[in-house]
């Protein structure tokens, strides 16, 4: 019923002559209904803009905001409808127009939340590409160094004990010794061997507890990235590692 009530209201409007002291505008507002009648709405509008830049009347307002509606224009209907209001803001049509100015934005929005869909649709898919993930770290081996030590200190230990047992052999010559001036050599060669003896002891017990405690730091973490390192000083043997 409104969009019957508003094609009633247009065809009157396009009824209603212009101003006789404008032929040519009227000659153009005759036509463009004459076009509008036959469905040609391009032509229709642009007779419509002709006639208005002549004489601005606002009944071609609303004409060219009918022809544009035929023609699919919603944005330049709605446009031309709001300038016919406020030309003639008193007109008994007014809730008509106001109505037909609700549906047709209304189509606008429609149109518009459609095409932003069908844009939305056709827009090549991006696909983040995934951040690269560092390779683990490669597992440690045991080293061989620290039971080296060990056996380095385990023979050290060793030659204490042959000198060892070389001190009492002399300590034993010592106590034999047929004169006084050979009982003396041996003494010394006793003392001799027993400094020897003990310098080795503690010598490869140093070298085969730190190298003992380094194979086993070693084994335990073997699977785990750090450092462990034997450092001589003239204090002895200091063993350093972190894990």
């Amino acid at each position: 019923m409104l969009r019957l009530a508003v094609v009633v209201l247009g065809l009157l409007f396009w009824a209603m002559p212009l101003g006789a002291q404008e032929p040519e505008a009227a000659e153009l507002f005759r036509e463009s209904a004459e076009a509008y009648r036959a469905g040609e709405f391009a032509r229709a509008v642009e007779l419509l803009e002709q006639a208005y830049a002549i004489e601005p009347a606002p009944v071609l307002q609303y004409n060219l905001a009918r022809a544009l509606e035929g023609m699919g224009d919603l944005d330049g209907a709605i446009a031309a409808y709001e300038r016919y209001l406020e030309a003639e803001p008193d007109t008994r049509d007014r809730g008509a127009i106001e109505a037909r100015l609700v549906t047709l934005r209304q189509q606008r929005a429609d149109r518009d939340a459609l095409e932003e869909e069908r844009r939305r649709a056709t827009e090549p898919v991006v696909v983040a590409e995934p951040e690269p993930v560092a390779p683990p770290p490669p597992e440690r081996s045991p080293s061989v160094v620290p039971w080296v030590l060990v056996g380095v200190g385990v023979a050290t230990a060793g030659a204490g004990v042959v000198t060892g047992v070389l001190s009492a052999s002399a300590h034993d010559d010592a106590v034999g010794a047929p004169n006084h001036a050979e009982a003396v050599d041996a003494v010394d060669r006793e003392e001799r061997l027993a400094l020897i003896t003990n310098v080795l002891f503690a010598t490869g017990g140093a070298i085969a507890l730190a190298g003992l405690v380094w194979g086993l730091i070693d084994l335990l973490g073997s699977g785990d990235e750090g450092s462990v390192a034997l450092r001589v000083g003239p204090g002895g043997f200091t063993l350093r590692g972190a894990f």
